[in-house]
């Protein structure tokens, strides 16, 4: 079981979006994101989820929080299938709690930065869930060459990266985003921005409008 937290607006909540922190880090970074506004002003729960702790390879074998081991800084190292896979049916189980709780699968949204991005993207791809949209921020798309793509094609992308990113470099989110259009994927978003690893107010904005576009309102503070 991941250790996880949810949040409630003060209204209804009219979606849920689900936070996957990234490589190293912990629930409470995406967090204090969400938490100022304008995404403060959001009607919708947020469930923030800490990845399990275990030893990072590309780390020295350090332990930290991570949703899948990294051997290495290339697609042509080898993948952590089996910890995608158990991080996957971890994540589906909360998922399966928050449509347990009164939401739909299409008022759900899976959002994520960096390693967390790209085990959102990974877990939609897995998935034949009509989710309102997946957001991946500095982020990939793990390589699995006989993988075939199970997501509804009207699920919606956002995908966002930093030209200065040295961590997660831009031509792998265009590798993200290629990928999804070659899968037939047409509501793609790939947007770039001056910044290192790290997400920026201009992208917020982006995000919100993208949100916007899909019929989720932003609601006043």
């Amino acid at each position: 079981m991941l250790e996880y937290q949810v949040q409630d607006p003060t209204s209804k909540a009219q979606y849920c979006i689900i936070w996957l922190h990234g490589l190293g880090a912990s629930m409470d970074d995406l967090a204090s994101l969400a938490h100022q506004p304008p995404i403060s002003f959001l009607p919708c729960r947020h469930v923030f989820i800490n990845a399990p702790l275990r030893p990072v390879t590309l780390n020295a074998g350090m332990t930290m929080r991570a949703w899948y081991d990294i051997l290495g800084l290339d697609k042509d190292h080898d993948i952590d299938f089996a910890g995608l896979e158990k991080s996957r049916h971890a994540l589906m189980h909360i998922i399966n709690a928050q449509i347990t709780a009164g939401f739909s699968a299409s008022q759900i949204l899976l959002a994520g930065f960096s390693q967390g991005g790209a085990m959102a993207l990974n877990l939609a791809m897995h998935s034949s869930m009509d989710f309102l949209g997946v957001i991946a921020l500095s982020a990939y798309l793990p390589f699995e060459p006989e993988l075939k793509p199970r997501l509804p094609k009207s699920v919606p992308f956002f995908l966002g990266m930093g030209q200065l990113d040295e961590v997660v470099k831009p031509k792998w989110t265009e590798l993200a985003h290629e990928t999804l259009v070659n899968w037939g994927y047409e509501h793609l978003v790939l947007k770039s921005y001056p910044i290192a690893h790290t997400i920026s107010i201009d992208e917020i904005m982006d995000v919100l409008q993208w949100l916007h576009a899909h019929t989720v309102q932003v609601a006043t503070p």
